[in-house]
């Protein structure tokens, strides 16, 4: 493997340039095709530019390569969690931590999958683990709150409603800004709203000032891209 063409590829993923990226990479693995760390790098670009099946592919070869690399596991979980594999997702997101207890990455993968499926008390605790060994906890803490909340032997939403069946979870999960359909909403232009994917709740985007290009439901990765999330933060909340 060149250092080169490693370099280089590192160079364009600091710069997120990933489709530059993918091709040094590629280099890479053309001139080493037994480079852990060149498949590794090019499955978290793929990732990033929404190919989740060349990503997963790529992790399979790093895990094929050395079995003990953890996370080569968690991003193996996160691109099955983007395919709507789940299990398999929940699966290796296990694996992970199981070889490496403190990667905060199989945390929140494995934290979020407990919320899709309705368990929140394991939810929270991989969240708090998530948080403990992160350096940046995003939108982690509101998730963590929702899943203590929901987590309780009697929840009950912001207004003191009980949440006592799965519809009353459901709506108070996305006004919380935590809806699971990540699909394209057919009624976008019908209904006027302002983000064309059905997950985004209206009077979130506003609250979150962290950053410029920040979903509170996807962070940095909405599919609609930055310009769509630059759109979504200049939006006042809906009353």
């Amino acid at each position: 493997m060149t250092e080169h063409d490693f370099d280089q590829g590192r160079q364009y993923m600091e710069r997120e340039e990933f489709s530059r990226a993918v091709e040094a990479f590629t280099r890479c693995i053309d001139d080493s095709p037994e480079s852990e760390d060149a498949y590794g790098n090019r499955g978290v670009a793929y990732l990033n530019l929404g190919e989740d099946e060349l990503a997963l592919g790529d992790f399979r070869k790093v895990v094929a390569l050395n079995e003990d690399d953890a996370m080569a596991f968690a991003m193996m979980s996160e691109a099955l969690k983007n395919l709507g594999q789940l299990e398999d997702a929940l699966h290796y997101a296990a694996k992970a931590i199981e070889l490496d207890p403190e990667l905060e990455t199989a945390y929140y993968v494995r934290g979020w999958l407990f919320m899709r499926a309705g368990q929140y008390a394991l939810a929270a605790d991989d969240l708090e683990n998530f948080l403990l060994y992160a350096d940046s906890p995003g939108e982690t803490e509101d998730m963590l709150s929702v899943c203590q909340v929901l987590a309780a032997d009697n929840p009950v939403d912001d207004y003191d409603e009980p949440m006592d069946n799965p519809e009353a979870i459901e709506q108070y999960l996305c006004e919380s800004g935590f809806s699971f359909d990540f699909g394209y909403n057919e009624e976008y232009e019908e209904l006027q709203l302002f983000c064309p994917y059905a997950h985004c709740i209206r009077n979130l985007p506003s609250r979150c000032d962290d950053a410029v290009g920040c979903c509170p439901v996807f962070g940095y990765e909405c599919p609609g891209g930055e310009d769509q999330t630059d759109i979504c933060r200049e939006l006042p909340p809906v009353e």
